[in-house]
């Protein structure tokens, strides 16, 4: 700002950038040094939540944790089909058809070594 008095009962000033020129106020005196800044205000009020963000990429694999305790026992099942009785001294189970458990005693040909 710049002072100019063209005129001893008027006084001039110029504004900074735009050099405008007005009047000083003949009652104030003026415009004085500009004083030292007031204290800060209190806060406003908290503003509404926020829209949640995009999700993260996943994580790295942790760690394989350590073995649990071994299980209880299962009940027990049926009995199998198992051997069939019968046959005598010298004979052998085959199959006797290619249905399962179809087994039957048979009496071998040839010599067993």
């Amino acid at each position: 700002m710049q002072w100019h008095t063209g005129r001893p009962e008027v006084a001039w000033y110029f504004t900074e950038p735009r050099r405008e020129r007005r009047p000083l106020d003949p009652v104030g005196g003026g415009v004085g040094t500009p004083g030292p800044p007031g204290p800060t205000g209190p806060a406003g009020p908290q503003g509404p939540q926020g829209a949640t963000g995009a999700t993260g990429p996943q994580g790295a694999t942790g760690a394989t944790g350590a073995q649990g305790p071994t299980g209880a026992t299962g009940a027990q099942g049926p009995a199998g089909q198992g051997v069939p009785t019968g046959g005598t001294t010298g004979q052998v189970l085959a199959k006797s058809s290619g249905t399962d458990y179809a087994t039957g005693w048979v009496t071998p040909v040839g010599q067993w070594k």
